[in-house]
């Protein structure tokens, strides 16, 4: 069964919001990373992770970072993560 070119050319839906999610969480690590005024060897130490995975983080591959551990990371400097639900809006 051959696969749809539409479904592969445009990510779904979650998948946006997912990506989205992970931006945000990745600015905001950064962003604290400067504001400490950290290198990349002080943060990675903080964080408990590799200076290869730091440079990772350092140069935005969110496509190789989980929600979760992009959650973990920013507790780990000391930044609150909040959720927050809505349903959609209904136009018409």
């Amino acid at each position: 069964m051959a696969r749809s070119t539409r479904r592969a050319a445009q990510p779904r839906e979650e998948e946006s919001v997912h990506l989205a999610l992970r931006m945000q969480l990745m600015d905001a690590i950064a962003a604290r990373i400067e504001r400490l005024g950290l290198s990349q060897a002080q943060a990675a130490e903080a964080l408990g992770i590799t200076a290869p995975r730091m440079s990772l983080l350092a140069h935005g591959r969110v496509d190789l970072f989980s929600l979760d551990a992009l959650v973990e990371l920013a507790a780990r400097l000391d930044l609150n993560v909040r959720m927050r639900v809505t349903r959609p809006y209904v136009v018409g």
